[in-house]
């Protein structure tokens, strides 16, 4: 690879000490945020990347009022932040001229079932440094929250890697590639099960994005 070994890395929280098995345990969790260059600290009503918040039936008025903390840190110059819900943007702040910091905090309304997550972006140069969270998930009542689009774009992703590894010559032996269409289609299986029960198209909840 070009990078350089802890070029591209991962920062994961740890609440009980660093130790091996804990890292792991919380990366495994989803606490945590990639980057090459920004740090970034992400909080959905104080929980954490890798949270669940839960919204119970017939929750009405404040109680569904999501408060969002988001801040960027870094050695170079920050563009904007962004808080994406469910693939779209619904927060986008612009840092000051010159700053290396940004600091957000909003109020968002959660209708449905879904995840919040935070990146930031430097100003653009010959490389491109940001940094993305991890999820805070959103549960409102039963729903699963899942859209049947994005079930679907993971699918065609799939059935494109489950052709490239069908006609690859790179692997050492056969088991080797059977073992590996295995994986893939027991990824697509459960796409497919997603699909079935997902909300259609375009009744994902969407805010306008703000400077």
């Amino acid at each position: 690879m070009p990078s350089p070994v802890g070029y591209n890395r991962v920062y994961v929280h740890l609440e009980k000490g660093f130790g091996f098995r804990q890292w792991f345990q919380a990366l495994k969790e989803g606490r945590s945020f990639a980057t090459n260059g920004p740090v970034l600290f992400f909080t959905v009503n104080n929980h954490e990347p890798g949270d669940t918040i839960s919204i119970g039936p017939g929750t009405t008025g404040s109680t569904k009022h999501l408060t969002i903390h988001a801040e960027a840190r870094s050695a170079g110059q920050l563009d904007r932040l962004e808080v994406v819900w469910k693939g779209h943007v619904v927060k986008r702040i612009q840092a000051a001229n010159n700053s290396s910091t940004i600091d957000a905090v909003f109020e968002f309304d959660a209708k449905e079932s879904g995840w919040l997550i935070a990146r930031t972006f430097e100003k653009p140069a010959p490389t491109f440094h940001f940094a993305q969270t991890n999820p805070v998930f959103v549960r409102v009542d039963d729903d699963p929250g899942v859209v049947s689009e994005d079930a679907r774009f993971f699918i065609d992703w799939i059935d494109r890697e489950t052709n490239f590894f069908e006609n690859s010559t790179g692997f050492q032996d056969e088991a080797d590639r059977k073992a590996m269409l295995a994986l893939v289609r027991q990824a697509r299986s459960l796409y497919e099960r997603l699909a079935t029960k997902a909300l259609p198209k375009g009744r994902g909840s969407r805010a306008d994005s703000s400077q």
